[in-house]
């Protein structure tokens, strides 16, 4: 893991808030990396499906 994506995990003060900052981060990676690959395979975090929508609504 790159030092600054450990560093947004360790400011979430609370478990939503971990939550919602790993969703920012993986809309983050999936948008720096769109135009080099061919597609991405989403998979829900803890089982939480809702997840993979807020992270597709933005």
């Amino acid at each position: 893991m790159p030092p600054e994506i450990l560093e947004r995990m360790k400011r979430a003060a609370t478990k939503d808030a971990a939550f919602n900052e790993g969703i920012a981060i993986a809309r983050d990676t999936c948008q720096r990396i769109r135009n080099d690959v061919a597609g991405i395979q989403l998979a829900a975090p803890l089982g939480r499906i809702e997840g993979i929508f807020m992270m597709l609504a933005e």
